[in-house]
């Protein structure tokens, strides 16, 4: 169980440092995203297949029927949730994301609830409606001192809950097809499924909006790939060995570290007395959701 929390301190370091970098790379043009998602999904398939045959020491089994169809979904929800995760962090910010990514305990407890028939607790609903008002304060909160929201509350909404139907799909897929055929065949498969994912989103809907990134702008999105594929190794090795719920609990413990993060980094101080009673709104409400 040791490692099992190492692999959750190394991702909550490396997921936290991520979203910095994703706001970095949303202040860019809107035409850079997919360039940027691109470098990212190259990587993690270059490092999935490394990791796997080098564990391995073989060739991987390849998947049922029923997992390659779980793949094939997983590799075109992550790359749409990653370009909705750059449009929301451009309107809202990074300390403001991070506060309401938080809504996926919100999206977990409803899966017990509603999925798997589990009781509603009174605790299950006091944390729900802790993050549901951390999630409200945020909203009234800039960015930072430098940007104001410059995108309608409803776009943003929509944005918000096409990246959690995206999100939620993926990671309770993704669970399901590590469970089945464990987690170093799915690296061979599943990462460079995502590469070939938003290569297929690129061809069919944005050929002609692709843009290559500028020499400017290169070295962010290389910090963002190299966050992104360790946050993502030390994720689905930790889920392999525990639970989704256990997983995304303890995970949560980003949200502080982004807060200090943010404010250090990107300087997202203002209004900082709302930011803090959101962010202590977020942690308890998660705590008590994962009682």
């Amino acid at each position: 169980m040791s490692a099992y929390f190492i692999l959750l301190a190394v991702h909550l370091l490396s997921a936290s440092y991520k979203v910095i970098f994703s706001r970095r790379a949303s202040l860019a043009d809107t035409k850079y995203y997919l360039a940027t998602i691109l470098l990212l999904f190259k990587v993690l398939a270059a490092v999935g297949v490394a990791v796997s045959l080098i564990t391995l020491r073989s060739l991987p089994t390849m998947p049922s029927p029923q997992n390659a169809l779980a793949i094939a979904i997983i590799g075109v929800a992550i790359p749409i949730a990653w370009y909705l995760q750059l449009k929301i962090i451009a309107a809202i910010g990074a300390n403001n994301w991070i506060i309401v990514n938080a809504l996926n305990m919100v999206g977990v407890a409803g899966v017990g609830i509603f999925i798997l028939d589990e009781a509603i607790a009174p605790h299950l609903i006091m944390g729900v409606a802790l993050i549901i008002v951390s999630v409200y304060l945020v909203s009234t909160i800039n960015p930072d001192k430098a940007h104001k929201k410059r995108v309608a509350k409803g776009v943003t909404a929509s944005y918000i809950i096409g990246y959690f139907i995206a999100i939620a799909c993926a990671l309770t897929l993704e669970k399901q097809t590590i469970t089945d055929m464990g987690v170093y065949n799915y690296l061979f498969f599943g990462w460079p499924a995502q590469l070939l994912g938003i290569l297929l989103i690129i061809k069919v809907y944005f050929y002609k909006q692709y843009t290559p990134l500028p020499k400017s702008l290169a070295h962010n999105a290389r910090m963002l790939a190299a966050c992104n594929v360790i946050a993502s190794t030390a994720y689905v090795i930790a889920v392999s060995i525990g639970t989704l719920s256990q997983t995304v609990s303890i995970v949560a413990g980003k949200v502080i570290v982004t807060f200090f993060l943010a404010a250090v980094f990107l300087h997202e101080t203002n209004q900082l007395a709302k930011r803090i009673v959101a962010m202590a709104l977020t942690v308890i409400g998660i705590i008590i959701i994962a009682l």
